[in-house]
């Protein structure tokens, strides 16, 4: 005498409260996530860290030349490296967002620069062209 193999299956009823508790905690993950939120915080680090890396270029150009690059990028508005700058950065960053230049400003002397970023998250600054900037040491900012 055999057993008989039962196959039990859900009921309707059963299948729609797990899908119905499934769409509950997939929404509360979306939201505790917040995913727009993640991707702009990676996206004002990217920028952060872009700044920094063109600050060191600078910098290294600085202390060959005596002097602060007139201009970073090339004049066709890519992210080009002007010929100038390119032996101290091959590579030059771009907003990983919008994919446009940072704004680099040399003011009145060689001596001081002014790279500029707009964060997506930052609401507190605002400067000229942005609301995160990173200069030359000697740069004074109000």
């Amino acid at each position: 005498m055999g057993r008989k193999n039962i196959i039990k299956g859900f009921t309707i009823f059963e299948l729609i409260i797990t899908v119905a508790a499934l769409g509950i905690l997939i929404v509360i993950a979306l939201t505790a996530l917040n995913p727009k939120a993640q991707i702009a915080k990676a996206n004002d680090q990217k920028r952060k860290s872009n700044l920094k890396t063109i600050s060191i270029a600078l910098e290294d150009y600085a202390n060959d030349n005596s002097c602060y690059p007139a201009v970073i990028y090339n004049s066709n508005g890519t992210c080009t490296p002007d010929n100038g700058f390119k032996a101290y950065l091959p590579n030059i960053p771009c907003d990983p967002l919008t994919k446009t230049p940072y704004v680099y400003e040399r003011p009145d002397n060689c001596k001081e620069y002014i790279v500029y970023a707009t964060l997506e998250l930052e609401t507190v600054n605002n400067y000229a062209h942005g609301n995160y900037i990173l200069t030359s040491p000697n740069v004074k900012v109000e």
